[in-house]
C-alpha cells in the first residue's frame, strides 16, 4: 500500500483484525462468514504531505500539517505492523554513480542467498516448535521467553521504557527470535558450504 496515509482512516482500520487474527470475519443479520486472511502487509509513506525529507530549510509544511497528515494512521493500526523501517535519503555517491552502478562499499548479499537463509530458518522454527514465529501461540511464546535468560528487571525497564503495550511486548520477542534463527541459519548455510569446499578440494 503506497502513500498510506492517503487511505481514508476507517478503511485502514479495518484492516486491524485480518492483520492480528489471520481472519476476516462478514457478519450480518442471519449468519456469520469466517475467512481465513493470511497476508503480508508492506506499506509506504512519506514523512510529511510535501512528500519531502522534513528538514526545516527544505520542507514546507508546517508541524501541525505533519502531525496531522502522520495521526491518519491509528496507533493501534501501527502496533500491528511488526517492522517500522525509516528509510533515510538517497546517498549522494549512489544517486550520481555513472551508469547507475553500486560504490563498491554498498554491495548487498544476493537474492538467491537470502532466499535460502530464510527458508533455512523457516525449518528451524517448524523443527523447534511445530510452526512459525508468527503463529505461536501466548504459552509457547512465554516460554520461548523464559528460555532466553533474561531478567524481569531489564524487561521492566525496556518496556516501561520505549511504553511497550503487551501487543508490541510480544510482537518484539517474535521479531527476536525470527532473527536469532536467521543468524543461525546463516551460521548453517555458511558451514555447509565451507564444507562442500573441504569436499570439492
Amino acid at each position: 500500500m503506497d502513500e498510506l496515509p492517503h487511505f481514508k482512516p476507517t478503511a485502514l482500520d479495518l484492516l486491524r483484525e485480518p492483520i492480528e487474527t489471520g481472519e476476516i470475519a462478514v457478519i450480518r443479520a442471519r449468519y456469520r462468514a469466517v475467512f481465513p486472511s493470511r497476508s503480508k502487509l508492506i506499506a509506504a509513506m512519506n514523512p510529511c504531505p510535501a512528500g519531502r525529507s522534513c528538514k526545516e530549510h527544505t520542507c514546507r509544511c508546517t508541524t501541525s500539517q505533519v502531525q496531522r497528515y502522520q495521526s491518519r494512521i491509528s496507533v493501534p493500526l501501527l502496533d500491528r505492523i511488526d517492522l517500522h523501517v525509516p528509510v533515510p535519503e538517497l546517498n549522494q555517491e549512489l544517486m550520481f554513480a555513472a551508469g547507475g552502478k553500486e560504490p563498491k562499499n554498498n554491495r548487498h548479499t544476493p537474492l538467491a542467498e537470502l532466499r535460502e537463509q530464510i527458508a533455512m530458518a523457516k525449518q528451524i522454527q517448524v523443527q523447534r516448535q511445530g510452526c512459525l514465529n508468527a503463529y505461536l501461540n501466548g504459552s509457547a511464546l512465554a516460554q520461548r521467553m523464559a528460555e532466553a535468560g533474561l531478567t524481569s528487571a531489564f524487561l521492566t525497564r525496556v518496556s516501561e521504557h520505549f511504553e511497550l503495550s503487551m501487543r508490541s511486548y510480544h510482537k518484539v520477542w517474535r521479531i527476536a527470535s525470527a532473527l536469532d534463527d536467521l543468524d543461525k541459519a546463516t551460521s548453517i548455510v555458511q558451514r555447509d558450504r565451507t564444507d562442500a569446499r573441504k569436499v570439492l578440494c
